[in-house]
């Protein structure tokens, strides 16, 4: 497993992930983004920081079904990266949404460092209107 920088022209590297892929692409446009690429060439996700103003990012991650096999490798991978993009960066704050019903997401933002800052959730957040949590490090 590598992680490889995103370039938002490689149309190959989301094809695994076409339903997002206009998502991808356009996030890979507004910050640094990699692809979580297996020794076979797999994508199995992508992730990345999406600018918002000076000094505050929305980090993201969209993943293949065939991530669950990958959590320890992710979870480490994105654990080394997070601190020295925040520090190449100069952020102060980075935030991350996660669906409320989606336990495992909650529980990784919470390892990495995170913290809930809306405990109730934001109604119709999500595409189809599910509720999420705002997540911040700061």
């Amino acid at each position: 497993m590598r992680p490889d920088h995103f370039d938002h022209f490689d149309a190959v590297a989301v094809q695994p992930l076409s339903v997002v892929r206009h998502l991808a692409l356009l996030y890979a446009t507004q910050g640094p983004a990699y692809a979580g690429v297996t020794d076979e060439g797999i994508v199995i996700c992508l992730a990345g920081f999406r600018l918002l103003r000076p000094r505050t990012a929305e980090g993201w991650a969209i993943m293949s079904t065939a991530m669950p096999a990958h959590w320890r490798w992710m979870h480490r991978t994105v654990a080394q990266m997070l601190p020295e993009h925040i520090r190449l960066l100069n952020l102060r704050r980075v935030e991350i949404t996660v669906e409320a019903t989606f336990l495992q997401g909650q529980r990784w933002a919470e390892a990495l460092g995170f913290v809930n800052e809306t405990p109730d959730g934001m109604a119709q957040f999500g595409p189809n209107g599910e509720r999420h949590y705002l997540y911040a490090r700061v």
